[in-house]
């Protein structure tokens, strides 16, 4: 009977939190702010590869230096900064594709992928591409648009998605004969920019273009930031 009367009572003490917490969920209102805002791209970045061979590591090492350092000065002379140009890559090792039962000048490869990042002057790609083609270059990659600032444009597609879940809520609420009061939680579903295709460099122009002053570079209008939120807020009645 003892024990009837502590579950009786552990019963009553239960219920009222549930049918608090009942109350608590029923009063509030789920919505998802929604906006994609659009800006120009204001970077673009490609890379080039080059590659040095020797008889020896070092003398395969210095080959592919004195490479970049020759490009560099010509990136130079058409406007690019050393700051604008970085290693992304570096190797040095035997070169099977070299190797002979005697010592070659082949014997050893190294190899150097540079990135070149130029802002807002695109005007400064077609001279760049241009100086890359007077030297035996081993590749250039796509040029890809994008973002310089992307954290603060995507802070801005968060606001602009926070007001449009506040003019949800506000609208519904007063559909409901309620009105919205506190925010009960806060969740950044954004994708933030959106990436865009590389611009093959083959499809840019011919060296000759290039170098006769043609202009072929034409960068994507706009590049596109998502920001999505989900917001709960707390439902009152109208005073």
């Amino acid at each position: 009977m003892k024990t009837l009367l502590v579950l009786l009572g552990a019963l009553l003490l239960i219920n009222p939190v549930n049918a608090q917490w009942s109350e608590v969920k029923q009063n509030q209102l789920v919505t998802y702010g929604k906006a994609t805002l659009y800006y120009p791209p204001d970077r673009v970045q490609f890379s080039f590869g080059v590659r040095g061979l020797g008889s020896t590591l070092d003398e395969a090492i210095k080959q592919a230096t004195e490479r970049v350092l020759r490009i560099s000065k010509k990136l130079q002379q058409v406007g690019i900064a050393d700051r604008q140009v970085r290693t992304s890559y570096f190797n040095s090792a035997d070169n099977p594709e070299g190797k002979s039962w005697w010592s070659s000048s082949g014997d050893f490869a190294a190899a150097y992928e540079m990135t070149i990042t130029i802002d807002t002057v695109f005007d400064l790609v077609e001279p760049a591409i241009a100086a890359l083609a007077t030297e035996p270059v081993e590749h250039l990659s796509r040029l890809e648009f994008s973002l310089r600032d992307d954290a603060v444009k995507r802070l801005e597609a968060c606001n602009a998605a926070a007001q449009d879940a506040r003019r949800k809520a506000e609208q519904l609420a007063s559909t409901l004969g309620t009105t919205i009061s506190d925010v009960l939680f806060v969740e950044d579903e954004s994708q933030g920019p959106i990436p865009l295709p590389g611009i093959p460099m083959r499809s840019i122009s011919s060296v000759a273009g290039l170098q006769a002053g043609v202009k072929s570079v034409f960068p994507p209008t706009q590049i596109s930031v998502d920001g999505r939120l989900k917001v709960i807020f707390e439902l009152r009645r109208k005073q």
